[in-house]
């Protein structure tokens, strides 16, 4: 299996934890696991997977954080989609990982401010932040991104002004 480039195995009655093996498929571009009943944290092992462009796991039972891995080692992933998948924040800071076009955070109980690495990312076209527990005033500026989403949190004070110049979809 050390050339398989993409594994889909979404919307399936998979359960328990990921096998750790999973993190040795060096040429492995897309990981999609969504809809299933996964538990448990992210093996260690998926840090090695640097080849990473596409990463899907919503609506599934993990029991941890979103690593920090993801942001530092997959330095080719363009779009991460975590919705409802039982990992938590708070967002890791975004490191080499700059190149991600499509950011879906939704639903993974992330506290505390937007982080101020989400301006380095000059790629990012969409960004996802909905239904979380982020708050305070919105102190960043993301003039680039195309679609941004940041309903169900608890934000506070003006809206920026580079949100209310903008002509782009929010």
């Amino acid at each position: 299996m050390s050339s398989l480039t993409s594994l889909v195995l979404e919307h399936n009655n998979f359960s328990g934890n990921l096998p750790v093996a999973l993190g040795n498929l060096p040429k492995l571009e897309s990981l999609l696991l969504n809809s299933n009943n996964f538990t448990g944290e992210l093996p260690e092992t998926f840090a090695r997977l640097t080849t990473l462009k596409i990463f899907r796991i919503g609506d599934n039972n993990f029991t941890e954080k979103i690593p920090g891995f993801i942001f530092q080692n997959w330095t080719n992933l363009k779009d991460i989609r975590i919705v409802a998948s039982g990992l938590s924040g708070p967002v890791p800071d975004i490191g080499p990982s700059g190149n991600l076009e499509s950011m879906t955070l939704s639903s993974c109980n992330i506290i505390g401010k937007l982080p101020t690495s989400l301006e380095n990312m000059s790629e990012l076209d969409i960004l996802d932040l909905s239904f979380n527990k982020l708050s305070g005033e919105i102190e960043i500026s993301l003039p680039e991104v195309r679609q941004l989403f940041l309903t169900g949190n608890m934000f506070t004070g003006a809206i920026p002004q580079w949100i209310l110049s903008t002509n782009k979809k929010m």
